[in-house]
């Protein structure tokens, strides 16, 4: 397999990175590739290299390469060396995002533009569902660990006096924001409330790599995350095909989020729980793996053979 870096622009003239992995020449494939844009989870703001140190969609790009699939790795705005303001995780730009990538991965050389997938981890798996919705040209998604209500997984993650608490911080802020014109940043984790395993695998990760330590994101960000709801719109995927992946002991993001995505679908869809792995338990290890050959098998089924 072969990858170089490549870069396309999104939103108002910004310069995302990319990276486009290709399939070995002795890989299974005939013809053009299938393309499988990935979309990747929070954090990741302003960290330089980013693009060569992403511990999940590497791999991603990697195993999906080997099973005969290009792929597009790329970076939201603001993220690693991708260009845009800091520390906004802003649903919809994001989409947008998604968009221009699908865009930039249709008009790639050897790359086949009625065969393009979507394969989302984390709030990138809120995008994929969210993104094959509306986007038709998408013909295939997986979505793992996504959730389709931001308003409710944001608000199971905390207590009630903890939730008006941080309602009236961003409240704070809002009116703080319309007279200097800037947002407070904070650490991710008081957004997004990590579960007590999460917050252990956190501490392993800033210790391996301190940098992380630095993941912020805005509190302008939080209405537009609780106002995101996927669930919404997923009945408009089919008949294009659609797979939702999740950890049975996932406490970060409960799998009612991605049953209710599966019941809100139509056909072809499925529904898989991976038992004994917990969230960060698909990112590497045996749990990466069965994830990677759950989705392995529903791109071969629905993409790979799209005439």
């Amino acid at each position: 397999m072969s990858s170089k870096k490549l870069h396309f622009y999104s939103g108002p003239g910004y310069r995302l990175m990319a990276v486009l992995t290709l399939p070995p020449d002795d890989s299974k494939r005939r013809g053009l590739n299938p393309g499988i844009v990935l979309c990747h989870g929070p954090g990741g703001y302003g960290m330089s290299g980013f693009t060569e140190k992403d511990p999940l969609m590497v791999p991603v790009g990697d195993w999906l390469a080997k099973a005969g699939y290009a792929s597009l790795r790329f970076y939201y705005r603001g993220v690693g060396d991708s260009e845009g303001p800091l520390y906004r995780l802003m649903p919809m730009e994001q989409v947008e995002d998604i968009r221009n990538a699908i865009s930039f991965m249709q008009i790639q050389k050897g790359i086949d533009p009625d065969r393009i997938g979507l394969f989302g981890a984390a709030i990138g798996g809120g995008h994929a569902a969210y993104v094959a919705a509306v986007d038709t040209r998408v013909k295939c998604m997986v979505s793992v660990h996504g959730s389709g209500n931001w308003r409710r997984w944001l608000k199971g993650r905390r207590t009630e006096q903890e939730l008006q608490d941080f309602l009236n911080r961003v409240n704070a802020d809002a009116l703080a924001r319309v007279v200097s014109g800037k947002s407070e940043t904070v650490n991710i984790q008081e957004v997004l409330v990590p579960d007590e395993h999460s917050r252990k695998v956190g501490k392993q990760a800033v210790t391996k790599n301190p940098d992380l330590a630095m993941n912020l994101v805005s509190l302008e960000s939080a209405v537009p995350m609780m106002d995101y709801q996927p669930e919404n719109y997923v009945s408009r995927i089919s008949p294009r095909a659609a797979m939702w992946i999740g950890a049975a002991g996932d406490l970060l993001v409960p799998n009612l989020e991605a049953k209710t995505m599966f019941n809100n679908a139509g056909d072809p869809k499925k529904l898989e729980l991976i038992e004994g792995e917990t969230h960060h338990g698909l990112y590497h290890g045996p749990g990466f793996e069965k994830m990677m050959r759950l989705a392995t098998d529903w791109f071969d089924s629905y993409l790979r053979l799209i005439v």
